[in-house]
């Protein structure tokens, strides 16, 4: 660690190149940082941590998520305003100056506004001020002059921009574990794919998050995937790249620097990732408190120490994967307290309590406590749970310089709404979820809901796959949640599972599946749902191809058994078979005998590529 105590020594700043420094400037005062670090993480690297204010009341504003995703961190440059401090890379004699202040960004002469918020409502000022008739032309310049954020330089030179353009097969948005996965297994199916990450490299949430209790697995997960997509030669990959939205026949504006892309893709997978939800308490905004994987980005891609004490509130896994980088980080953890009244058995909760950290369920952070000058958090105050939205009385105060919020998620799915998919909430988790998307457009990873790292990889392959499997069929409809768009695609798929019940003909050129044991002896009813069939399958490990395969047939199954189909010879047929009493014996009223293989533990199952009854090759 570095002698200011914030900097961490290498392996830690995965971005970072330590043997080129760099001076900029920040309010007129000279720092220096390493190549990579963002302004941001440079300047947290020495101790600042207030970059602006905010719009109203002039509150100090700090890091929140470390990803672009907040206006905490806008701040100004010579010929710029409102620059995302914590996505501009610093360069050599950059000037940055905050953002919404009088006087100075330490001393703001206009943050007295905020004692007054009870009298300040929104658009307050359009009924204050328009009376007496005429009084309101006083009123607006004075106003004026304290809307807007930033200044804009009117002289300042243009600088050159151009564009490109592309058709590729496959466009994947995202470039984590599932966007990686989906785009390998649709170049391996001949399509040419082009990958779309904003962040200047490969891995998403695999770079910074630890998703195991050694934090090893996701680093060797992404370094295996990264390999694999450099050295795929029909995968195009764009890093430092947005894309901006999605218009009609999937045209794809993508913006890489100064180059504008114009894609038109003929398959898109969105697999976008979920923003961490901050979580509502008294403070919240004030700089110290931020997302856990805020945190986390500032330890593993910039080697910065986030504080010296700290309190994770969470109530999930992940809350706890941040704790344990915090203490690998030299942060004295406080306490983890977990909104949750009952944990569950978890390896991270235990090496946690391994550490010697406080873990108190039930719990929540009620209130940040500011400091002396109140531009940093210094404290909460946290309280026992005792109802939906109620706290007991008393209060347990925990002194902190740092506040982790790691409380839930949101899908990233601004690209799906711009195509009319549509999202549901979910009362279970808590979270919105993906109802409906649109043909040729595919959903994988974690804004489609799927969290655990295996379900996400096996997601991401299967959208792959069903992309470049529409892209080689023009008539499929190219939606990787097997839906049932038309009522002749129903028919059709009834048409192919009758066959399979009536005739069971192995096909001549078999595929191989594998499935655990034990996974394939649940009882048969908690399968036969089709969200229970894909949870068996990536239990299962089975692979892509089969999971493609097999669920719409059980799904065909329970739909049945529901009374949905009119015709009474399919209803009956597919009824009226002996009813499985195991997943063994419900995936074999699908696919021919078990065969056992040599090795006593997996049973291997010979499937049919039952699409090719109607036409369509599987891949």
């Amino acid at each position: 660690m570095t002698a200011n105590g914030w900097r961490l020594p290498a392996p830690a700043g995965r971005l970072l190149d330590r043997s080129r420094q760099v001076a900029f400037s920040f309010e007129g005062r000279g720092y220096e940082g390493f190549a990579g670090d963002t302004i941001a993480s440079a300047l947290a690297a020495n101790g600042q941590w207030l970059l602006s204010r905010s719009f109203k009341y002039h509150r100090p504003r700090g890091v929140l998520t470390m990803a672009g995703q907040d206006a905490n961190t806008l701040v100004q440059l010579k010929e710029e305003p409102n620059v995302l401090a914590d996505r501009r890379e610093i360069e050599s004699g950059l000037e940055v100056w905050g953002q919404n202040y009088t006087g100075s960004l330490e001393r703001d002469r206009d943050a007295w506004i905020g004692r007054f918020s009870a009298f300040l409502p929104v658009g307050f000022y359009y009924k204050a001020f328009y009376k007496p008739k005429g009084a309101w032309r006083y009123w607006e310049p004075i106003i004026r002059r304290r809307a807007g954020l930033g200044r804009v330089n009117l002289d300042a030179s243009p600088g050159y921009y151009d564009k490109a353009y592309g058709w590729p097969d496959v466009a994947v948005i995202g470039g984590g574990p599932a966007g990686m996965s989906a785009a390998l297994e649709a170049a391996g199916a001949g399509a040419e794919v082009i990958l779309i990450e904003e962040g200047p490299i490969l891995g998403g949430a695999l770079n910074y998050a630890r998703l195991a209790a050694d934090g090893n697995r996701a680093a060797s997960l992404r370094d295996e995937l990264v390999a694999a997509v450099e050295a795929e030669p029909n995968i195009q990959v764009l890093t430092s790249a947005i894309c901006q939205a999605w218009f009609t026949d999937n045209w794809l504006p993508c913006v890489q620097g100064n180059r504008l892309y114009k894609l038109r893709a003929r398959e898109v997978v969105v697999a976008t990732g979920s923003l961490e939800q901050p979580m509502v308490f008294r403070n919240n905004d004030m700089p110290g408190v931020m997302l856990g994987s805020a945190a986390q980005r500032l330890i593993r891609l910039y080697g910065v120490r986030p504080g010296r004490r700290a309190v994770v509130v969470t109530a999930n896994g992940d809350g706890y994967g941040v704790a344990l980088d915090l203490v690998e980080a030299g942060v004295e953890v406080a306490a983890v307290v977990d909104l949750r009244p009952d944990l569950p058995v978890c390896e991270r909760i235990e090496a946690v309590r391994g550490h010697g950290v406080d873990v108190i369920p039930g719990h929540t952070v009620w209130e940040g406590v500011p400091g002396p000058d109140k531009r940093h958090v210094a404290g909460v105050r946290v309280a026992r749970i005792t109802g939906e939205g109620e706290c007991a009385d008393g209060d347990r105060a925990i002194d902190c310089d740092l506040i982790c919020m790691a409380t839930g998620y949101a899908p990233t799915a601004q690209l799906l709404y711009h195509a009319r998919g549509k999202l549901a909430y979910d009362d279970q988790t808590a979270m919105f979820t993906v109802k409906k998307l649109p043909p040729h457009l595919h959903a994988a990873g974690s804004v489609n809901s799927a969290f655990y790292l295996d379900a996400v990889v096996a997601e991401g392959r299967h959208a792959g796959w069903a992309a470049a499997r529409a892209n080689l069929d023009p008539t499929s409809s190219g939606n990787s949640r097997l839906l049932w768009p038309t009522t002749s695609g129903v028919l059709a798929t009834a048409v192919v599972v009758l066959a399979v019940l009536v005739a069971r003909t192995p096909t001549t050129v078999p595929t191989v599946i594998e499935a655990t044991v034990p996974a394939l002896e649940q009882p048969a009813e908690q399968v036969v749902a089709k969200p229970q069939v894909e949870t068996l399958a990536r239990r299962s490990r089975l692979t892509f191809r089969h999971w493609a395969e097999t669920a719409p047939l059980l799904a065909m199954r329970e739909r049945a058994l529901r009374g949905e189909f009119t015709e009474p010879s399919l209803a009956v047929s597919l009824t009226t078979a002996p009813v499985p009493t195991t997943a063994r014996e419900l995936m074999r009223e699908f696919l021919p005998e078990a065969e056992r293989s040599e090795s006593a533990s997996p049973a291997v199952f010979p499937a049919w590529p039952w699409l090719r009854v109607y036409g369509r090759e599987t891949i």
